[in-house]
């Protein structure tokens, strides 16, 4: 620690490493959060190396961080355990996709991506909170954008509305007639979506 200014990032990756080993020889998983810590050193310190200021860039690491022990910890991944790891995978993916929300809006590329990538793994890997963090980062971009391009085109406020209009009375004339088929599938997937991770 007292030499820290001068520690190369291959040094870290090395002692990460080595815990990494520790914890498997010794069976105990705990010393591979020294590992994670000492990653996350080392990728901190290549991307101060890169120049790479945005904060985004940190707090990316910093949330994926939080979703290994979420994903990896013996006493996690215990059943009765099973709402805390759905809070803990909801505040890493909700710190990276919030951030990416409220510092990068004015590029919505980011903020889609990142919610994109959530929706994807949570379908994937059938896990709720990805999917949970994945649709709220959508719809708040969605909206954000949907705002900013009606105050600049003024014009194409209208328009937008009137698709909008159509689209919501063709829903609800939709579900009107398809209302029992529709209920039913709402009570599915919430049943499904329960038994998910």
């Amino acid at each position: 620690w007292e030499s820290r200014a001068e520690i190369y990032p291959v040094g870290l990756l090395i002692t990460a490493g080595f815990y990494a080993f520790i914890a498997k020889f010794s069976e105990k998983f705990r010393f591979t959060y020294l590992s994670v810590v000492l990653i996350d050193w080392a990728l901190f310190r290549w991307f101060s190396g890169l120049h790479l200021t945005d904060a985004l860039w940190y707090v990316t690491i910093i949330g994926l961080s939080l979703l290994y022990v979420a994903q990896f910890d013996p006493g996690l991944r215990l059943p009765e355990m099973k709402p805390s790891r759905h809070w803990l995978r909801l505040l890493g993916g909700g710190l990276i996709c919030g951030w990416a929300i409220v510092f990068h809006q004015q590029t919505a590329f980011v903020p889609g991506i990142f919610s994109l990538i959530a929706i994807f793994a949570g379908l994937a890997l059938r896990v709720r909170a990805f999917l949970y963090v994945g649709v709220a980062t959508f719809f708040i971009t969605s909206f954000y954008q949907l705002v900013i391009f009606s105050l600049r085109y003024p014009f194409f406020k209208w328009v937008v509305g009137l698709l909008v209009g159509i689209v919501l009375i063709s829903i609800a004339a939709n579900f009107e007639t398809r209302r029992e088929q529709l209920n039913s599938l709402l009570r599915n997937t919430t049943e499904e979506l329960q038994e998910w991770e």
